[in-house]
């Protein structure tokens, strides 16, 4: 299919034109509605530690090749070490430091084998500390330890790429249809280059005039806890 990948994204995360792109098509108009999606956390949980509240403050967490820790960019980066590691290369594409090799076409093979193994192991992790989490949970309600499922080990890096405690992405939702640019030029008057093939046309927009932030928080604080205790015990 002949067109463009497209990738709306914060300023300061690496877009991944693999994963989370559209399509804008030749001959076809294709309108983006944008939807902002910010996530802010209370200075009331910021006092825990980042296991616990499960993401990062800005000045805990430094990355190697950006100078705005998120999730997406330690990733990238801990994919590039990982690629590294393994074929003793990195794609064109990752962040790398000046003087490191870059894969050439002999290498492509070990390091599209070293991506499917980095998110296969990290889809794996996430779906161990899941089951641990929930079986922890299991522990503490019944009070009976509860026999653990070894899980294959994966020779992969240790990533640990919390997401980032305040956070701005964006929800988007696409049209489009077939765009008769022939005839847009023809009544418009402007001339065009005889040996066009084709032309797309994208028109971004902001989906709604305000958009609502979320903020992460504690559902139980210390005092609402004992509060609640008091008024069960009498």
């Amino acid at each position: 299919l002949d067109g463009y990948k497209i990738v709306i994204h914060h300023p300061s995360e690496s877009p991944q034109y693999d994963q989370r792109y559209f399509l804008l098509p030749q001959n076809e108009l294709v309108s983006v509605a944008v939807k902002p999606k910010m996530l802010r956390t209370s200075p009331e949980i910021q006092k825990y530690a980042a296991k616990d509240r499960k993401c990062f403050l800005d000045y805990e967490r430094q990355l190697r090749f950006f100078k705005v820790y998120d999730q997406q960019n330690c990733l990238s980066e801990c994919l590039t070490n990982y690629s590294y590691a393994k074929c003793d290369c990195v794609g064109f594409y990752m962040p790398h430091s000046r003087g490191t090799p870059i894969c050439g076409p002999g290498s492509a093979e070990c390091l599209r084998t070293a991506k499917n193994e980095f998110f296969i192991a990290d889809s794996e992790l996430q779906l161990e500390n899941y089951k641990k989490e929930v079986s922890l949970r299991m522990d503490s309600m019944s009070g009976v330890p509860r026999e653990r499922k070894q899980f294959r080990k994966v020779a992969k890096p240790k990533c640990n790429c919390l997401p980032s405690c305040h956070s701005l992405s964006y929800d988007v939702e696409t049209s489009q249809i077939k765009w008769n640019w022939h005839n847009d030029f023809k009544y418009s008057g402007e001339t065009i280059n005889s040996t066009t093939s084709g032309i797309s046309r994208l028109r971004v927009y902001f989906k709604d005039w305000q958009f609502m932030s979320s903020e992460r928080n504690e559902l139980y604080g210390e005092s609402e806890f004992w509060a609640n205790c008091g008024g069960l015990f009498g």
